[in-house]
């Protein structure tokens, strides 16, 4: 065993790789990637596969620790990435009752988990790649499994893939640096002063295992939603914040919520503030925004979605996202006792006291084709990608995500939920989400 396969290595954590971790007080940061496809995949060639996504970017080998108040990467050996791969000889359910998908413990690693479904009753594969929200972000997983595709080919041809292994740049100090310190305060001030003020209705707080409900937009369909939006000078990421919001209200029960300021987050990639991309990114470097919207009983879509419009266009003006960055790192160069342990105490004394979390929306936009290059499955058979999306994240009551993803023109709406919530008000809000949206409801 070489040095590459050894492990042992250790990397400091940035801020936001440590804020991550301890976001499991509020939801699970585990993230996935689900691909559909027709046809058996060769599963040799796949295992082959992660172990070489593992040893390129090595973070996905890692585990993450603290010590001296400080967090750190440790790199496991190589073999570690042997267990991370599971084949079940059963259908990946897409209804409410989802297949369990991999929870991820990013302090026993690694980062990653590959989970094979093979339909019994039809000669069908579904991949889910699984990988930890403190390592990547959907930017990250998608260029993750972009590299797995891409090894994959290579191994089913025989061939070694070329492996450079690259510990990256994966700190927001280089964010920090393509504004002024005047910017970056006033961008804290403004980011800072955010308030939970609502959350999803629920029964208890229990955090047991989730199930999911799915809204699919067919690629006509889609095509009427950009186009509505375009017509009111807004874009496809307000159309969706304005449905979400008001099927959130029409959905919640409380009268009182009508006419007030109401917190709902969405959630944006940072890599567009860097001076220079590089052309592989697979780590984190997403954050929330917060929108502060009302709207009177009565309402509905046309009357919020140019509020929405307007407050994105502002929010772009002002460097969304910037001030969070500056919080989570003020947080960190407190050290994990004194800075992260009471920014998420805090939080959850709200979540679990009070029972407010705004909810979020967070839209990964589309999925680029090149994770679904896989054209060749078992014996040379060749396969086909039938459809590629994103399940949201599991969220603990009273949190709510939605999560929206796109792949070749077919949208998916997903929402988590536990025992704790209220399963009919999550079955009205995606009702009420597939009957505001336009063209015709799915």
């Amino acid at each position: 065993m070489n040095q590459g396969e050894a492990g042992g290595r250790l990397w400091p954590a940035p801020a936001f790789d440590v804020v991550n971790v301890w976001f499991a007080e509020v939801y699970d940061p585990t993230i996935h990637l689900v691909i559909e496809i027709d046809g058996r995949l060769d599963l040799t060639a796949l295992h082959a596969a992660l172990r070489d996504i593992a040893l390129a970017a090595p973070v996905l080998r890692c585990r993450y620790l603290e010590k001296h108040d400080r967090g750190y990467w440790e790199e496991l050996p190589l073999a570690a990435v042997y267990a991370a791969i599971s084949c079940l000889e059963e259908p990946f359910s897409t209804g409410a009752e989802f297949s369990s998908l991999p929870v991820i413990d990013p302090f026993t690693g690694p980062q990653v988990r590959l989970s094979v479904f093979r339909d019994p009753g039809a000669r069908a594969d579904t991949i889910v790649l699984s990988l930890h929200h403190a390592a990547v972000d959907a930017n990250g997983l998608f260029q993750a499994a972009t590299l797995l595709a891409e090894c994959y080919r290579e191994r089913v041809e025989k061939r070694a893939p070329f492996i450079l292994p690259l510990w990256e740049d994966r700190g927001t100090e280089r964010i920090c640096a393509s504004f002024t310190d005047e910017e970056c305060s006033r961008a804290y001030t403004r980011e800072c002063a955010f308030a939970e003020n609502w959350g999803f209705p629920c029964h208890t707080l229990s955090r047991d295992t989730p199930r999911w409900a799915r809204l699919d937009i067919p690629p006509a369909r889609f095509t009427v939603l950009r186009d509505y939006a375009k017509e009111r000078g807004a874009t496809l990421n307000d159309l969706l914040l304005a449905a979400y919001f008001t099927a959130l209200l029409a959905v919640n029960g409380d009268e009182h919520l009508y006419g007030r300021d109401l917190g709902l987050l969405g959630t944006l990639d940072l890599r567009r503030y860097l001076r220079c991309i590089p052309p592989r990114s697979i780590c984190n470097l997403s954050v929330g925004y917060e929108l502060q919207l009302s709207a009177e009983k009565g309402e509905g879509l046309e009357e919020i979605l140019p509020r929405v419009s307007r407050m994105m266009e502002e929010k772009k003006n002002e460097h969304v996202g910037l001030g969070t960055v500056v919080l989570y790192e003020k947080a960190y160069a407190a050290g994990i006792r004194e800075g992260i342990a009471p920014l998420f105490a805090a939080m959850q004394e709200t979540y679990s006291g009070e029972k407010r979390k705004n909810p979020i929306l967070t839209n990964t936009g589309v999925i680029p084709p090149t994770v679904a290059s896989y054209y060749v499955g078992e014996n040379g058979e060749p396969v086909t990608v039938r459809h590629v999306w994103c399940p949201a994240p599991a969220t603990y009551p009273p949190g709510s995500i939605l999560l929206a993803s796109t792949f070749e023109g077919h949208m998916t709406l997903s929402t988590s939920f536990c025992s704790g919530h209220d399963a009919g008000a999550v079955a009205r809000m995606m009702e009420r989400l597939d009957a505001l949206l336009p063209g015709d409801p799915a």
